[in-house]
């Protein structure tokens, strides 16, 4: 798969599936890249972490990116308003990644679309603050 990411986008795709790692660790340990494979080339994941964020597995961040390129190609820049997004964007996800479970990639969908409303309803708020401070 060739990279259609910035590299803080790519390092924002690592930091999420790191969340996702973490939160399955127990469960599905697979998840996780082992601590000797990191050692030769420090990621922003583990210069950001305390301690808590786990490094995906090379398959959990191949399914992350694809994640963030069918999320894109869904939603664009804002949010498809289309009922059941989360279960459509977790199907398109499903038919192209069969090594990661599917309760995984839901949370992955999920967690990616509260990112985006987030970042949303910031950029509404800023909007409306630029617009009061102008008729000040």
């Amino acid at each position: 798969m060739n990279n259609p990411f910035s590299e803080v986008e790519t390092e924002s795709v690592e930091y999420v599936a790191g969340f996702i790692a973490n939160k399955f660790c127990l469960k599905y340990p697979d998840l996780v890249q082992e601590k000797s494979s990191t050692q030769e080339n420090v990621q922003w994941t583990q210069f950001i972490s305390k301690g808590n964020l786990k490094i995906p597995s090379n398959n959990l961040l191949q399914a992350a990116k694809q994640i963030e390129i069918d999320f894109k190609e869904l939603h664009g820049n804002f949010l498809n308003n289309e009922p059941n997004i989360f279960k459509k964007l977790t199907s398109t996800v499903m038919g192209k990644i069969k090594n990661i479970p599917v309760e995984v990639i839901q949370c992955f969908v999920r967690t990616r679309t509260y990112i985006r409303i987030n970042n949303l309803n910031k950029d509404i708020l800023n909007k409306q603050y630029t617009k009061t401070s102008k008729l000040k």
